[in-house]
């Protein structure tokens, strides 16, 4: 009477485990921690490309200071050279701004160099970045590979176990399914357990000696784990 319901409880169980094991593949925390990984340099990658667009409008403005200078420079050295009848006073105020011009131009040409030498350090950890993304991408694509071959291994197992139970629970006296079903529906993993050392298979509480004894002198009849409810069978 109760061969096919052990049956059907195995069945459930090694369903439940099989379910159990395909939500926490150990290629599912690999995926996330290197897809965590990629958006942490896709993070970093779009702050140094920000740093680099930033660094483009400072030398691109510096470029445009510079050539300004360049034509006040070379309109004062003109103006020196071509107009004689410059007066000394005027030729000192000229000597002093060209001074002065050099020197801005010079301080340009440092923070150029200084531009110059910032970009190269973020383009240096861009190279760095992007290479590093290339390489989790590339392990992304195998984890993924590994993960579908699991997938698909552990969903052709619950399948013929799917087909084995619609198999069994044909033959199960429909009042005693329908009991099971309502116990399974519950806790979702098995609707039945077995008697071991005095304890219930699944809960593995003690049950009394009263609902062993009746178990035992009473094999036909439905016995119930006082704990859990599960259906109770011997062995």
């Amino acid at each position: 009477m109760f061969e096919d319901l052990a049956s059907l409880g195995d069945i459930d169980l090694r369903l439940d485990q099989l379910r159990h094991q395909l939500k926490t593949l150990p290629e599912l925390a690999r995926l996330a921690d290197i897809q965590s990984k990629i958006a942490d340099c896709d993070k970093e990658l779009a702050e140094i490309d920000l740093a680099l667009a930033e660094l483009d409008a400072d030398e691109s403005a510096l470029e445009d200071q510079q050539a300004k200078i360049d034509v006040r420079i070379g309109h004062i050295q003109s103006e020196s050279r071509t107009n004689t009848s410059l007066s000394y006073r005027d030729q000192e105020v000229m000597s002093a701004e060209l001074a002065s011009l050099l020197e801005q131009k010079q301080k340009l040409e440092d923070e150029e160099l200084a531009f110059l030498e910032s970009g190269e350090t973020l383009q240096l950890q861009r190279d760095i970045l992007t290479q590093k993304i290339e390489s989790y991408k590339s392990a992304l694509s195998q984890v993924q590979t590994e993960l579908q071959e699991k997938d698909r291994e552990f969903k052709a197992q619950i399948s013929i176990l799917e087909d084995q139970r619609k198999t069994v629970t044909g033959s199960i006296d429909p009042d005693l399914l329908a009991q099971y079903m309502s116990i399974y529906k519950r806790y979702n993993d098995c609707g039945v357990a077995h008697i071991n050392g005095g304890r219930c298979s699944v809960c593995h509480l003690q049950l009394s000696a009263s609902e062993i004894d009746a178990s035992k002198n009473e094999p036909e009849e439905i016995h119930y784990c006082e704990h859990c409810g599960r259906i109770l069978l011997q062995g």
